[in-house]
C-alpha cells in the first residue's frame, strides 16, 4: 500500500472516532439547555393556540410534532445521526466521486481514495523515474541542461501532488469538524429566529462534502493524461527531445495547480454559499457599506436639530465627500469609491422635508401669535 493511500485511510479512521466523541460530548452538555428551550417552545405554542394565534389544523400540528422528534433524534441520538447525516455526507459523496472517476477514464475507481491515491503515487513514481532517465540521457554537453530539466520536472510534480492532497484533506477535515458540531446547530432549528444558523451549517456541510468530489473529478482527468505523457521516455537523447516529452507534462502540472483551488469556489457556488475567492472584495464592500450606513445613521439622528444645508453638509462629510457651495454636485472624499445611494438620498430628502415642514409650522404659529 502506497503512502498516500495510508494517509487518506488514517485521516478517515481518526476522523470517524473524533466525530463520535465530539458529537457525544457536545450533545450531553447541550441536553439540559435543549430541554428548557423545548419546554418554553411547547408552552408558547400552547399559548398561541389558546388565543388563536397558531393554526389548529391537523397538518400544522403533525408537522410541529414531527419536527421536534427529528430535531431531538438527530441532535441527541448518535445512531440515527450516524446513519442519516454522516452516511449521506460521506458515503454519498464517495459514490458520486467514484462515478466521476469512472466517467473521466480513471482506473481502479472502486473507492475514490484508492483510485486517486494510487494514481497520485503512480504519477510520483513515473516522475521520479522520468527525472532519472532525463538526467542520465545525452552526452556530457547536454548533462547540465537535462539535469536542470529533471529537477524542474520533479519539483513541479511534488507541488502538484501536494496541492491535490491538500484540497482532498481540506474537504474531509472541514466536513468532519462540522459533523462533530452538529448537535449545536441541529438544536437551533427548533426556533425560527435561530434556524438560519442551522441552514448555514447544512449548506456549509454540503459545500465541503462536494470539495473532494470536484477534486477527484479534476484529478481523474488530469492524472490519466499526465501518466500517459511521461510513461515512455526512451526516446530522450538531448534537451530538445526531452522538452518534447516534458513540456506537455509541465503544462498539465500548471493547469492542475491552477484548477484545484477552484474546487472551493465551485463547491461554494453549487451549495449556495459565497465564493472564497471573493473574500477580499466582499470585506472591502462591507466596510464601505458600513461606513456609509453609519454616516446616514448619524444623519438621521441629527435631522431633528439641523437645517437642510447643515444636514446635507454633515452627511457628506461623514461619508467622506465634499459638497460645493451653491452647487448640486457631490465629489468623493479621501476615502474614494463612495457613490450616491438612491435609497439614502430618499431618506435625506424625507428628513429635509420633515424639517422644512416643522419650520413652516413654527413660522405659522409665530405669525398667529403676532
Amino acid at each position: 500500500m502506497d503512502i498516500i493511500t495510508q494517509l487518506f485511510q488514517k485521516v478517515d479512521g481518526v476522523a470517524a472516532s473524533a466525530i463520535q466523541q465530539i458529537y457525544q460530548s457536545l450533545s450531553q452538555g447541550l441536553l439540559p439547555v435543549f430541554t428548557i428551550a423545548l419546554t418554553i417552545y411547547v408552552t408558547y405554542w400552547g399559548y398561541e393556540m389558546i388565543y388563536g394565534r397558531a393554526p389548529l389544523t391537523a397538518g400544522a400540528f403533525i408537522w410541529r410534532i414531527v419536527r421536534i422528534a427529528l430535531i431531538y433524534s438527530l441532535a441527541f441520538g448518535w445512531s440515527d445521526f450516524s446513519t442519516i447525516v454522516v452516511g449521506t455526507f460521506t458515503r454519498g459523496a464517495d459514490g458520486v466521486a467514484s462515478a466521476v472517476c469512472t466517467g473521466v477514464g480513471g482506473s481502479n475507481c472502486g473507492t475514490p481514495e484508492t483510485s486517486v491515491s494510487s494514481t497520485l503515487s503512480t504519477l510520483l513514481t513515473n516522475a521520479l523515474n522520468a527525472g532519472k532517465t532525463i538526467a542520465s540521457s545525452g552526452g556530457w554537453g547536454a548533462a547540465i541542461g537535462l539535469s536542470l530539466l529533471a529537477i524542474v520536472l520533479m519539483i513541479a510534480t511534488i507541488i502538484f501532488i501536494a496541492i491535490a492532497i491538500l484540497y482532498v484533506l481540506v474537504g474531509k477535515i472541514a466536513l468532519f469538524l462540522l459533523l462533530g458540531l452538529a448537535p449545536l446547530f441541529i438544536a437551533m432549528a427548533l426556533f425560527d429566529f435561530s434556524s438560519a444558523l442551522f441552514t448555514g451549517w447544512l449548506r456549509t456541510c454540503a459545500q465541503y462534502a462536494l470539495v473532494p468530489v470536484i477534486v477527484y473529478g479534476i484529478l481523474g482527468f488530469l492524472l490519466t493524461l499526465m501518466n500517459q505523457t511521461i510513461a515512455n521516455l526512451a526516446g530522450v537523447t538531448d534537451i530538445s527531445s526531452a522538452m518534447t516529452y516534458v513540456a506537455p507534462f509541465l503544462v498539465l502540472c500548471v493547469v492542475g495547480s491552477a484548477m484545484l483551488p477552484m474546487s472551493l469556489t465551485i463547491a461554494a457556488s453549487i451549495a449556495g454559499g459565497h465564493s472564497l475567492a471573493g473574500v477580499d472584495y466582499s470585506a472591502a464592500t462591507l466596510g464601505r457599506r458600513m461606513g456609509f450606513g453609519m454616516a446616514w445613521q448619524g444623519l438621521s439622528i441629527g435631522g431633528a436639530f439641523l437645517g437642510g444645508a447643515a444636514l446635507r453638509q454633515l452627511g457628506l462629510r461623514s461619508a467622506g465627500g465634499n459638497a460645493a457651495a451653491g452647487q448640486n454636485t457631490v465629489q468623493s472624499g479621501a476615502g474614494g469609491g463612495v457613490r450616491s445611494d438612491p435609497a439614502a438620498e430618499q431618506v435625506m430628502g424625507a428628513l429635509i422635508g420633515a424639517r422644512a415642514a416643522d419650520l413652516r409650522e413654527i413660522n405659522r404659529r409665530n405669525n398667529e401669535e403676532k
